[in-house]
């Protein structure tokens, strides 16, 4: 039976039989780690960037805030003006027409 190239280059190095089974599982071993090892420090990168965006959009929305409530104070205060232009104007309407009906 022939040798394959790869099988002859163990044996000049040396590594034959229960060694290069070792060799080959500690080298699967350290694969292994290194894809667990590299799924954890992913997993923590977003966990850090899901972090950092929710900070950010609560920084926005309180930016939002901080700007909108001038302008809603003075909405406000404009409505508050206009209803008490109408319940004046409703007054004044209501009152003439008592006079123009106590007239006739």
């Amino acid at each position: 039976m022939a040798e394959s190239k790869q099988e002859k280059e163990f044996k000049d190095f040396g590594i034959t039989g229960k060694l290069r089974t070792g060799l080959v599982t500690g080298m699967m071993g350290i694969m292994l780690t290194a894809i667990i090892i590299l799924f954890n420090k992913v997993n923590s990168l977003q966990e850090d960037k899901s972090e950092m965006q929710e900070r950010l959009y609560q920084q926005m929305l309180l930016e939002v805030k901080n700007r909108m409530e001038p302008a809603v104070e003075k909405v406000n205060q404009a409505a508050t003006k206009v209803d008490s232009a109408a319940v004046k104007v409703d007054s004044v309407a209501q009152q003439q027409k008592d006079k123009i009906g106590g007239r006739k």
